[in-house]
C-alpha cells in the first residue's frame, strides 16, 4: 500500500487464509474455540449485584477479554510479537480483576484506576494482596499456581522488545514482514493457552461458586440472578480444560467457603418452578423486547429459534399471540420509529420543541436531537427491518 512500507494488510491477509488453514490441518480449530468459549464463561462468575452494578468492577475482566480477542487477530495477521504483548495484556487485566475484588469492595476501590487517575499496581503488589486471601492460602499450599504465573511473567519481555527473541522476528530467521510462522504461532498458542487456564483457575479460586454444578433454571427459570453461577455445560467445559485434579481442589473450597454455602441454602430452599411459570417469564420478556426494539425487529431477532423448531405450536402460538399484542399496544416499529413520528406528527401541528415534550412526556434533549429531521431516523431503522425476510406461520 505505502512504500517503502513491508508490514501490511495485504500480506497479514494472505497470513490469515495459512492460518485457517493450519489450524484445521493441525486439529486447533475445535480446542482454540473452547478456550475462548471458557475464558468468555468466567465473567458470569464476578457477581452483579445492586451495590456494584455498573461500577466498573468487572471492566478489568471485559477488557481482558476484549485483549485476548485482539490477541488472536495480531496472531492470525502475522503480528507474533505484538499478539504476544496483548497476551501480556490479558494476563494483567485478568490479575486485576481478581486484585481490586478480592474483598469485594471493588466497585469501591477500583474508582481511581478505571478513572486513570492511579496507576496499574505491579504483579509483585497483586499477588501479595490476593494471597493473603483464604481460598488462595489454601489453594497455592497445594498447587504452586504462583509458579505457573510467574512462568508466564516472561510476557513483559515482548512489550520491550528484550533483544531477537521478544522482537518481531520473534526469535526466528524470518522476512522483514508479516509471514505465516508455524514455529511463531506455536509459540504463541501456548502462551494463549496458558494465559487462559491460569487467569480461569485463579478467578475460580475468588469465586469457588463457579464450580458448582446446578441446573439454576429450576428454580429461577430464564432469569437467574446474577451472583456467580455457571450453567452445567459451562462448568463441564471448564474442568476439561484446566484439569479434574485442580477443579476438585477448587470445588473442594466452595464447600468450605461461607459465601457459596449461603448462596446454595437460599437456592435449596427455593420452590421449583413450574413449567407454566417459565412460560410467563418467557411471554413477559418478549413482551419487554417488543416493546423497545418493535415486534418487526424482535421477529428478526427470533429466526434462529423459528428455524430450530418450526413446528413447535408453544412457540408459534406465542409468536402468533405476541403478534397481535403488538399491533393492538402500537408497538410494531421500533420504539425510536414511533418516537419520531410523534415528533413530527405534532411539528407539523406546529408544536415546538418544549411543547412535545410536555406532550409525549420526554426530555427536551431527546426530543431536540431528532426534531429538525425526523425523517431521516425513521427511514435508516425502516432499511434495517425491510432486510428482515417475511416469516409466515
Amino acid at each position: 500500500m505505502f512504500m517503502p512500507l513491508t508490514y501490511n494488510l495485504e500480506n497479514g491477509v494472505e497470513v490469515y487464509k495459512k492460518t485457517k488453514v493450519y489450524l484445521k490441518e493441525k486439529n486447533l480449530f475445535d480446542e482454540l474455540n473452547e478456550l475462548f468459549w471458557v475464558y468468555y464463561s468466567i465473567i458470569d462468575i464476578i457477581p452483579q449485584t445492586n451495590e456494584n452494578f455498573s461500577s466498573g468492577h468487572s471492566f478489568p475482566y471485559q477488557d481482558s477479554w476484549d485483549e485476548l480477542q485482539i490477541s488472536f487477530n495480531l496472531c492470525s495477521l502475522g503480528y507474533y510479537k505484538q499478539a504476544h504483548t496483548s497476551l501480556r495484556s490479558v494476563l494483567e487485566l485478568g490479575l486485576l480483576s481478581i486484585y481490586w475484588n478480592i474483598n469485594d469492595d471493588g466497585h469501591i476501590l477500583i474508582k481511581d484506576w478505571l478513572n486513570s487517575k492511579e496507576d496499574t499496581p505491579r504483579l509483585e503488589q497483586i499477588w501479595k494482596k490476593i494471597s493473603k486471601n483464604k481460598n488462595f492460602e489454601a489453594f497455592q499450599k497445594e498447587n504452586n499456581i504462583k509458579d505457573r504465573l510467574l512462568k508466564l511473567n516472561d510476557l513483559h519481555n515482548f512489550v520491550h522488545t528484550k533483544g531477537c527473541f521478544y522482537s518481531n522476528r520473534v526469535g526466528f530467521l524470518k522476512s522483514n514482514m508479516n509471514t505465516f510462522e508455524e514455529k511463531a504461532f506455536i509459540k504463541w498458542y501456548k502462551k494463549f493457552k496458558e494465559v487462559v487456564l491460569v487467569v480461569v483457575i485463579l478467578h475460580l479460586v475468588k469465586y469457588p461458586l463457579g464450580t458448582i454444578r446446578y441446573d439454576f433454571s429450576e428454580k429461577f427459570g430464564i432469569d437467574v440472578p446474577w451472583f456467580g453461577v455457571l450453567q452445567i455445560f459451562q462448568v463441564d467445559k471448564i474442568e476439561k480444560y484446566i484439569g479434574s485434579e485442580i477443579f476438585n481442589k477448587i470445588h473442594k473450597l466452595s464447600k468450605e467457603d461461607e459465601h457459596v454455602q449461603k448462596i446454595m441454602d437460599i437456592v435449596d430452599k427455593k420452590k421449583n418452578m413450574t413449567e407454566q411459570d417459565i412460560d410467563n417469564q418467557i411471554m413477559e420478556s418478549n413482551k419487554r423486547e417488543i416493546e423497545h426494539d418493535g415486534f418487526k425487529m424482535w421477529i428478526k431477532n427470533q429466526q434462529w429459534i423459528l428455524e430450530k423448531f418450526p413446528k413447535d405450536k408453544k412457540v408459534k402460538n406465542r409468536v402468533e399471540y405476541l403478534e397481535n399484542w403488538a399491533s393492538e399496544n402500537g408497538y410494531i416499529e421500533h420504539k425510536l420509529i414511533r418516537l419520531c413520528k410523534q415528533i413530527k406528527r405534532l411539528k407539523e401541528k406546529g408544536e415546538n420543541i418544549e411543547q412535545i415534550s410536555n406532550i409525549i412526556n420526554e426530555s427536551e434533549k431527546i426530543v431536540k436531537t431528532y426534531y429538525d429531521n425526523p425523517d431521516k431516523t425513521i427511514n435508516n431503522l425502516n432499511k434495517i427491518h425491510n432486510e428482515v425476510a417475511t416469516t409466515k406461520f
